[in-house]
């Protein structure tokens, strides 16, 4: 779900990679010995810079913070210098001038206060990937729960949980774009023929093929599930 191209919020995709789970790879008995609870992910990553930029080719060279896993892929191909770095300390790198950027979502306008530091923020439509996430539980725990309140976490965890986390970032993420802006952030919203747009599609080409190499020997037909959660993703309809 990290992958590149799922343009949709976190609700969609969170409730996409629960069902793709379901449906592909619980089999694979990654959580065993847990109880899962639900899958979610963050908003899309957006690009927050120091200095404005009108093609990616800007970001070559630069010094970019990154979280790993599909976000070191990125850098790789766009070129930058990437820069590992808990969260937390990002607002820190950004002022004394350490890195140049950071791909985070929207929401990090606000909560970090990336607007003081990172006065720029790019938005690709639907994000260049997503973070994923998995809640699970202990099932020894479960078993000293009375049966009545074991039933009642399980009623509202699965889908039901996946869609709410994935809510409640897009609510955030929401929140921070609004905050960007009346904070003077210089917010640019790019469209699907947009230079960096077009630029970022050539880009992530042959991405999914890679990762579908990756999970080869788990019994699981990975482009079938990848199809699949895009499917998912991209006909998600909110219940309320």
């Amino acid at each position: 779900v990290e992958q590149p191209g799922m343009g949709v919020n976190a609700e969609a995709a969170s409730v996409a990679l629960w069902k793709v789970h379901q449906k592909h790879f619980a089999k694979a008995k990654e959580y065993e010995g847990l109880e899962l609870l639900a899958f979610l992910t963050h908003g899309p990553g957006q690009l927050h810079s120091r200095e404005p930029i009108s093609s990616l080719s800007d970001l070559r060279n630069k010094r970019i913070r990154i979280g790993g896993g599909v976000q070191s892929q990125l850098a790789e191909r766009m070129g930058v210098t990437p820069v590992a770095a808990p969260g937390p300390q990002v607002y820190e790198l950004l002022q004394q001038g350490v890195i140049d950027g950071v791909f985070m979502p929207a929401q990090e306008q606000s909560s970090l206060r990336l607007n003081e530091v990172a006065p720029n923020l790019t938005l690709l439509p639907g994000g260049m990937y997503l973070g994923s996430f998995s809640m699970f539980i202990d099932p020894v725990f479960m078993d000293s729960l009375s049966a009545k309140d074991a039933k009642a976490i399980r009623s509202v965890s699965g889908e039901k949980l996946s869609a709410l986390a994935g809510k409640a970032w897009d609510m955030a993420d929401t929140e921070g774009l609004k905050y960007a802006r009346e904070k003077g952030v210089n917010v640019v919203e790019l469209g699907p023929k947009d230079k960096i747009t077009l630029e970022f599609n050539e880009l992530i080409k042959g991405m999914d093929d890679a990762w579908i190499e990756s999970v080869k020997g788990k019994g699981i037909d990975a482009r079938q599930a990848l199809k699949d959660l895009r499917s998912y993703a991209q006909s998600y309809k909110p219940k309320n």
